[in-house]
């Protein structure tokens, strides 16, 4: 709309005037309204603008507005491949996200069958408490890293579908 509101600029224009108005004549404030001497006044007018000279004006507000329409385009290609990238980003944490939380699991998996193996040896009392100890203390910290794995899966599922504007659905 600016470059056709500035390429008017560059083509003649006519205006229609019109005035209808009275001069009152007398010689004192008091007989303004009855005087005698009242003089209707009217004209019509035509105004015809050619446009000659105007600096290069209109010339620089063309190039003005084809270098904001290239950055609007340049922002505009920036903004979709950044929510392109975003996206595959989103979608490469939250398999990463899923692969670590199955890890995770087996661990957890792995770490409870020795657990439960050296409990069950310090029963028979072939293992030393100390064993079990430990490998209760490895049954905790693989629980806590799958729930961390499955509170980052969660994130990440949330920064995929943030990304992909399916926040809402279901």
């Amino acid at each position: 709309l600016d470059r056709i509101q500035t390429m008017a600029n560059y083509f003649p224009k006519i205006g229609l005037a019109y005035n209808y108005s009275y001069n009152i004549v007398s010689p004192g404030l008091d007989g303004i309204f009855t005087s005698k001497f009242n003089f209707p006044i009217q004209y019509i007018g035509i105004n015809l603008t050619v446009p000659i000279f105007d600096g290069r004006l209109n010339h620089f507000k063309l190039r003005e507005n084809a270098t904001k329409r290239k950055q609007l385009d340049l922002q505009s290609d920036f903004l979709s491949e950044k929510l392109h990238t975003d996206i595959i980003n989103a979608r490469l944490s939250y398999n990463s996200s899923l692969n670590n939380m199955i890890s995770n699991a087996a661990n957890v998996k792995l770490a409870q069958e020795l657990y439960n193996q050296s409990l069950e040896q310090y029963h028979q009392g072939t293992t030393p408490l100390t064993d079990v100890l430990t490998y209760e203390t490895s049954l905790e910290q693989a629980t806590v890293q799958y729930f961390n794995s499955v509170s980052g899966a969660l994130t990440s599922l949330l920064a995929y579908k943030k990304s992909t504007n399916t926040l809402l659905e279901q």
